[in-house]
């Protein structure tokens, strides 16, 4: 089985406009971006609706608007800020998982143990 990615739509977003920054075609978009047709279609739809994009029906391609590539320079200033963070959070990540806080590796998305939960809420109420 590959080890594959999730990407979310802005990640896919930010692909197609890295793609079209000096124009580009479909087909060649739909390859280098890794995605279906049906796919495709629909992002460069919602692109095209947002004025992220532009058609040159003459050339039969899709360029990247002063609106996407403004989108382009902040979606890469937030993945920056972003990693800096994961960076900084995996430390705190170990110790949780280590604690069994836990369940999972998505430090993200907690899910915190029955009986850590209970323990919290009596240690709560005996302050009380």
């Amino acid at each position: 089985m590959k080890n594959r990615k999730y990407r979310s739509s802005m990640d896919i977003i930010a692909n197609i406009l890295e793609i079209v920054k000096d124009g580009s075609k479909k087909t060649r978009i739909m390859y280098l971006a890794n995605l279906s047709f049906d796919q495709l279609k629909k992002y460069l739809k919602f692109l095209m609706d947002k004025n992220f994009l532009e058609y040159n029906s003459i050339e039969k391609k899709y360029k990247a608007t002063n609106k996407g590539l403004d989108f382009l320079k902040k979606y890469h200033k937030f993945k920056k800020i972003e990693e800096k963070y994961r960076k900084e959070l995996k430390p705190i990540k170990k110790a949780f998982m280590s604690l069994g806080i836990v369940k999972h590796n998505s430090f993200l998305h907690f899910h915190i143990r029955e009986k850590y939960a209970k323990k919290y809420k009596k240690v709560k109420k005996s302050k009380k």
